[in-house]
């Protein structure tokens, strides 16, 4: 196998434009998921105020009182 240094160049330069690609899709994938996981929209719209009972089997479910940022209204979330 031959390789003169201007192919390997050439392969160099292709592999870090490739790395360059992927690094600013992963950066929008990691942008798009810690919005998700970060931003529950229960909490980006209500204010929790308290605990106020809970439910289910073991009392898993919990049930907060809490304030919505809108309206400004108490529900039960």
């Amino acid at each position: 196998m031959n390789l003169n240094m201007q192919t390997v160049r050439s392969y160099l330069g292709q592999a870090a434009q490739t790395a360059k690609e992927l690094s600013s899709q992963a950066a929008v994938a990691a942008k798009d998921l810690s919005s998700q996981v970060v931003g529950a929209k229960c909490l980006r719209e209500y204010t929790v105020q308290g605990l106020t009972g809970s439910a289910g089997p073991g009392c898993m479910w919990k049930i907060f009182a809490a304030r919505s940022r809108k309206e400004g209204k108490i529900r039960l979330i």
